[in-house]
């Protein structure tokens, strides 16, 4: 139910009755419910053939908020989000190290002081986005310094989800944009798609049937480690070749390398495209053949409606990035009828990191097949939309 009002809004109730199996009563206590918690507000009236004018539903963008926090290499973004995927407020903090329980208290106090003015009856939830995890090796004393583990990304999100006393999901950067695009942005009428984020690592995140694809343990998307170059360079995750020695933001940092000045940051590059044209075309040319075979692999295995690149980048650099993978290798994707092109920009970057993270909860609460891990949802509910959404 709160599905179809959040993905198809607005939705009458008889246009409800006709996508479900369930009865007209049933739709009404279900939706009774939902608007006298705030969740839903009818918002008009539209006539639907013959008979009595029917009230529309949508979600109201009031009535619940989620926080987005994205941990990033030096700083930790915050973002209040209404469950309609508006900002309400962005904050950016700095981080000093990537040391578990360090990262937990800081990561601890931005929520709490994230959510300060904001009631807890209110909240339904906290999505995280933690970097990357860049080692297979389960062995914890060979990981390399500053660098977080799967295993131990798992302890941080438990123990946050005790210290905060609320829902906390946590997926990739990739995987909670795409969750946003579905939700809210380019993909809302799409079935699958592929959406790939280009920061310190390449991820993907994978929509199949409008829902978010995990490996058996919960771990996927990993786009970055698929082997490119056999017998290539070695990756930080011990393999070699790596797409994310050829198409990542940390490939970009490392061939940029001693000509960045003191204080000089690969972004501060970025913003002035022209006057670094001849540090910047080596990498686009070095990156286009290993990205042109990553993007081959994701369409022969997947065959998704389209494949959305964005990323930790300015739209001007992605744009590039496209342009430098024509003419795509052929693949499965080449037949049939298409609507909507092979590969496509995210259409909206600003901040897209931090509200991907903030539209977990709300996926996770309408999600129709296999929810994603909710941390802290054994502990009693905090609030009555908390019980209901996540029953």
């Amino acid at each position: 139910m709160l599905n179809l009002i959040t993905t198809s809004r607005p939705i009458s109730r008889v246009e409800i009755a006709r996508r479900t199996t369930l009865t007209k009563q049933t739709i009404s206590n279900l939706t009774d419910e939902l608007v006298e918690a705030g969740l839903v507000l009818e918002s008009g009236i539209r006539r639907e053939g013959v008979g009595k004018p029917s009230k529309m539903l949508e979600l109201n963008p009031s009535g619940a908020f989620t926080l987005g926090v994205k941990v990033g290499s030096t700083e930790i973004e915050a973002g209040l989000y209404s469950i309609t995927g508006e900002a309400v407020k962005l904050r950016q903090f700095p981080l000093a190290t990537l040391d578990p329980a360090t990262l937990t208290d800081t990561l601890a106090q931005v929520c709490e002081t994230s959510l300060h003015e904001t009631p807890r009856e209110k909240i339904l939830g906290v999505g995280l986005v933690l970097p990357p995890p860049q080692s297979f090796n389960r062995d914890t004393h060979k990981h390399p310094a500053g660098v977080l583990t799967d295993m131990v990304c798992a302890d941080i999100r438990a123990a946050l989800a005790e210290r905060l006393g609320l829902p906390i999901v946590s997926e990739s950067v990739a995987a909670a944009v795409a969750a946003s695009e579905m939700l809210h942005g380019a993909a809302r009428d799409l079935e699958s798609f592929v959406y790939l984020h280009m920061g310190n690592s390449l991820e993907a995140g994978i929509v199949f049937n409008r829902q978010l694809l995990s490996g058996y343990n919960g771990i996927t998307g990993r786009i970055g480690h698929v082997i490119v170059q056999p017998g290539g360079p070695v990756c930080d995750c011990g393999n070699r070749g790596c797409l994310d020695l050829f198409a990542s933001l940390n490939s970009l940092a490392r061939a940029f390398g001693s000509k960045l000045r003191p204080g000089q940051k690969c972004s501060d590059l970025l913003a002035d495209p022209e006057q670094h044209k001849a540090l910047l075309d080596p990498w686009f040319t070095r990156m286009s053949e290993p990205m042109r075979i990553g993007f081959n692999m994701v369409e022969n295995l997947i065959n998704p409606q389209t494949v959305i690149l964005g990323g930790d980048v300015p739209a001007w650099f992605i744009d590039q990035c496209i342009r430098r993978l024509r003419p795509f290798i052929p693949s499965v994707a080449q037949f049939g009828e298409r609507e909507i092109p092979r590969f496509i920009r995210a259409p909206q970057m600003a901040d897209m990191a931090v509200r991907g993270a903030a539209t977990l909860p709300v996926y996770a609460a309408i999600c129709s097949g296999e929810r994603p891990q909710i941390h802290g949802q054994s502990q009693t509910p905090t609030n009555d939309i908390q019980s209901l959404v996540y029953a």
